[in-house]
């Protein structure tokens, strides 16, 4: 499957009267075009010095500024994200043969990305796109000499997250070809969050699907299993050093389980610059479904919901042994959705109890004359005790 990103209409065409804008439950995002990544800063401080901490991008590729306000269902998928690390960490511990690789969870954090190809901005004669992702996976090692004090393998994240529940997933999706193409390859994958009411006015017909992003294998080895320079001792290293060539393993890589019984889906940027091949990436996971109230009940809610990253979405080849490459069924790190699937259940329910009618209130009317003596009654005790210390 193909697709090539569709820009939706925009609600807002320029910053003009950008700070009329109030974020709020409901209208809880905004994008304003044609906006330099200074003013659009300008744009985000004023929103903080009203006490509104939102979620910020800025695109090179169009000089669009996009705020939205996170709610639950935006911070759900993050929380999830976060809450894996020690499994993959457990997995990671498993496989590397390179110190002890460990990831954690960032919420907000700030990514520049270092180049772009496909528009010039026109503030900065630079393509460099400011995002602040839904969730982000930082790797960093640790060595068996110092195992307190962690050595970073990048400033980027391994993985960042999106949720799709303002924004649409074409954004989303146009978003995840900036991350995956313009971080001098540093963000190997991108997870995407897709939710949505398909009657929102009346909040029904949930459905969350999740799925990971990649780019596209190419058949050379040099981009597909790009190396890491490594920073340990060989003490550090499970195996001995080598000097054998990956690409005969590389080949061996690919091979091994790659027969799909679906056609891949794959995904092309709306922005391409002339004479440029469109760039694209590639949905390795497919989608899979967390809740999905348009099927029949018994099937809404998958019983195992799961979504399988690959040791290689965070750790790179280490340059001291390139050979040293794992198979297809040997990366393979499945994580557990069923605590994200309960918690959007829950999230469902409360977003649904706003629309029923507030309960009528009780009449208190019989009790109010028996309440209202008794204060009485105590008052002038009170007067009574008051007086009489006075007079003695």
């Amino acid at each position: 499957m193909f697709s090539f990103g569709k820009r939706s209409p925009r609600t807002n065409p320029s910053p003009a009267g950008a700070k009329t804008w109030i974020p709020s439950r409901a209208n809880p995002s905004q994008e304003f075009r044609a906006i330099s990544f200074s003013k659009a800063q300008e744009l985000n401080q004023y929103y903080l010095s009203q006490g509104y901490k939102l979620r910020f991008d800025w695109s090179a590729l169009t000089e669009t500024a996009y705020f939205k306000m996170p709610g639950p269902f935006h911070e759900l998928p993050g929380l999830w994200l976060f809450g894996q690390c020690d499994l993959i960490n457990q997995r990671l511990a498993e496989l590397a043969i390179c110190g002890i690789p460990k990831v954690y969870g960032l919420a907000s954090s700030d990514v520049q990305l270092t180049k772009g190809s496909l528009v010039v901005s026109r503030e900065t004669g630079k393509a460099k796109s400011y995002y602040q992702p839904d969730g982000s996976l930082y790797l960093e090692y640790y060595t068996t000499g110092n195992p307190g004090r962690p050595i970073s393998a990048a400033d980027s994240p391994r993985v960042v997250m999106e949720v799709c529940f303002s924004q649409s997933l074409e954004d989303a999706l146009d978003k995840a070809v900036d991350y995956l193409h313009f971080s001098d390859r540093q963000i190997h994958a991108v997870i995407i969050c897709d939710m949505k009411y398909n009657d929102p006015r009346k909040k029904l017909g949930f459905q969350a699907n999740i799925s990971l992003w990649m780019r596209p294998p190419t058949g050379n080895p040099d981009e597909d299993f790009p190396l890491d320079e490594c920073q340990l001792g060989q003490a550090d290293h499970a195996i001995e050093a080598d000097t054998e060539d990956l690409a005969e393993r590389a080949e061996s890589i690919r091979s091994e389980g790659t027969e799909e019984s679906v056609q891949p889906e794959l995904h092309f940027s709306s922005y391409t610059k002339s004479g440029q091949a469109p760039l694209g990436i590639w949905n390795r996971s497919g989608w899979q479904i967390i809740i999905d109230e348009t099927r029949e009940a018994a099937e809404a809610l998958p019983s195992n919901p799961q979504l399988t990253m690959s040791f290689y979405d965070v750790v790179r080849i280490c340059n001291k042994a390139p050979s040293h490459a794992l198979s297809v069924q040997e990366q393979m790190i499945p994580l557990p959705l069923q605590w994200l699937q309960a918690r959007l259940v829950t999230q469902l329910e409360k977003d649904r109890q706003e629309l029923k009618p507030a309960p009528v209130a009780r009449s208190t009317t019989r009790s109010v004359p028996r309440i209202i003596g008794m204060t009485r009654r105590v008052s002038q005790q009170v007067s009574d005790a008051i007086r009489a210390s006075m007079q003695g």
